[in-house]
């Protein structure tokens, strides 16, 4: 993952506390605890993120890489910066360090797209990034669920909803924690994960799938093709 730019010591900052009801037991925060802390950082900074004119931005990827777990009640600063872009999408990355020691890094890929047809739309500008000459993939490569994966039923709660009528994307990361890939996270152990994004979820039934090694979940409708998967990296 690409390391803040040297020289660049401007970049917006806020400080925001970790909440003890989204931590485990052994007071470590949980990932969807984590990404939701990013979203409000994000707000809190009003950090300028515009899509092409008539469009939206749509989250395809984000890379959340934990070198130590935020705890409960931690003082994190939360600091953020453009650090790539193309014709139809941009990058931004997140970092978080905490007065404990919590140091946790996103990187999250999002695509500038026509609300209605559900297509690309090419940026009008580019937005000023750290490094002009960076290209980050942006294909999906998340496979679907092997043979000898397990599923059952995770619905959609309405408090799951976010303000775009649809499924927020910090609930993929719920169901990761909800699953034993989440029970055997500790506080003393970092990690990588990686999220991708292939299509919305609504407010209805859903299926949560875990691979036979524990290393992903996919959370879909049943009978369709995952629209969401969380995987350790």
């Amino acid at each position: 993952m690409q390391d803040a730019p040297l020289g660049q010591s401007n970049r917006p900052t806020v400080t925001l506390r970790v909440p003890p009801a989204g931590c485990e037991p052994d007071r470590r925060a949980r990932l969807d605890t984590i990404v939701r802390l990013c979203d409000v950082a994000l707000w809190d900074l009003d950090v300028p993120m515009e899509p092409a004119p008539g469009a939206v931005w749509v989250v395809r990827r984000t890379v959340l890489e934990v070198q130590r777990w935020p705890v409960a009640a931690e003082t994190l600063s939360v600091s953020t910066w453009a650090s790539a872009a193309g014709r139809v999408w941009a990058e931004r990355r997140i970092d978080l360090t905490g007065q404990c020691g919590a140091g946790v890094r996103l990187a999250t890929l999002w695509a500038s797209v026509d609300p209605i047809s559900g297509r690309p739309t090419r940026l009008s500008g580019l937005p000023g990034v750290a490094d002009p000459r960076r290209r980050v993939p942006i294909g999906l490569t998340h496979l679907e669920p092997p043979d000898g994966s397990t599923s059952h039923l995770w619905p959609i709660r309405r408090s799951d909803i976010d303000v775009l009528n649809h499924v927020n994307n910090s609930v993929i990361w719920t169901a990761w924690e909800d699953t034993e890939c989440g029970a055997v996270a500790s506080v003393g152990a970092g990690g990588r994960f990686e999220t991708e994004y292939r299509s919305q979820l609504f407010h209805g039934p859903c299926e949560l799938t875990r691979s036979p090694d524990g290393t992903q979940v996919w959370l879909g409708v049943p009978g369709e093709r995952p629209a969401v998967s969380v995987r350790s990296v």
